[in-house]
């Protein structure tokens, strides 16, 4: 059932999060050798929630039918979203500046700054996800009030 908004949705924010971890790895990697920080079990945990959070995504799309499980889900990934946009709030503020120098042209540049808008965007298409999805299951809870 891909024609429902909410499966739009959650498929943006895979998108999103996939590509996110994807393309600018390397670069993530090289702005975080600059701080000059001893955070790798953070850093080590923060490369893997893109992952986990498109794989959630991707995940609930397909749990059309088990609609509170698929809010519990969504929960779940809005949560991690949210501890994403802190943590990539707090990185970009400590090593823009240096990673805005090392970038090589002016298209890696906007992309750094797409990244850093990245997780902003994807907590709210799950919300919006969220509210969909809330808006289904009423839907259907009030449907047997009427037989």
């Amino acid at each position: 059932m891909l024609q429902r908004i909410q499966s739009i949705y959650l498929f943006v924010v895979f998108m999103c999060y996939f590509s996110y971890s994807y393309f600018g790895f390397e670069y993530y990697k090289k702005g975080y050798n600059l701080i000059n920080i001893n955070f790798d079990f953070i850093f080590n945990l923060s490369s893997y929630i893109p992952y986990l959070i498109s794989i959630i995504c991707l995940v609930s799309i397909f749990l059309f039918k088990k609609r509170i499980l698929q809010i519990k889900l969504v929960y779940s990934c809005i949560y991690l979203s949210s501890y994403m946009v802190i943590f990539s709030g707090f990185y970009f503020y400590l090593s823009l500046n240096d990673l805005i120098e090392i970038m090589p042209s002016n298209t890696f540049k906007i992309l750094l700054y797409a990244a850093m808008i990245n997780p902003f965007f994807s907590t709210y298409f799950l919300s919006l996800a969220l509210n969909s999805i809330k808006n289904d299951e009423k839907l259907v809870r009030g449907e047997g009030l009427i037989r």
